[in-house]
């Protein structure tokens, strides 16, 4: 959790603070308002904190280890059927399929 959280709100915070500037124009990087210092801030903690990818990847890595002690586990991979889950433009439609787009087809 800890990791999601540091690659999380650093982000966060950069982005609310770039729309605060967005939404005030020129006046947002002004000294007359504390916005640009906050974004200058938000940047430096993203740098300060390390890359996001390596939060991202620890975070990853324990919930694989997490997954591997599951029960769910050790029923194994599900194959998929990549031909029945995927279908080209060129693929007839079924009867089926040409049922519905009729019963749309009518209700407009």
């Amino acid at each position: 959790l800890l990791s999601l959280v540091k690659a999380h709100i650093p982000v966060t915070i950069q982005g609310v603070v770039d729309r605060c500037i967005q939404a005030h124009g020129a006046l947002g990087i002004s000294q007359d308002t504390p916005l640009f210092g906050a974004f200058a801030g938000a940047r430096f903690l993203r740098i300060a904190d390390g890359p996001d990818e390596v939060h991202l990847r620890t975070a990853a890595q324990i919930e694989l280890k997490r997954q591997r002690k599951s029960p769910l586990a050790g029923l194994g991979k599900y194959p998929a059927e990549r031909q029945v889950i995927f279908r080209r433009s060129t693929d007839p439609v079924s009867r089926e399929g040409q049922a519905r787009l009729r019963e749309i087809r009518a209700r407009l």
